[in-house]
């Protein structure tokens, strides 16, 4: 590939309303790494 890279990575959120995912997939993607993150949001109080 150009400039030395051997590939790319595209983040999916697999929990959006629109149908991304299988998209990707029907075009012949296939996932090589997969990751569960969580995030809680504290509220601070000045």
């Amino acid at each position: 590939m150009a400039a030395g890279r051997t590939g790319t990575i595209q983040h999916v959120d697999t929990n959006n309303p629109t149908p991304a995912l299988g998209l990707y997939l029907s075009v012949g993607m296939t996932p090589t790494m997969v990751f569960d993150g969580w995030r809680r949001v504290i509220r601070l109080d000045t």
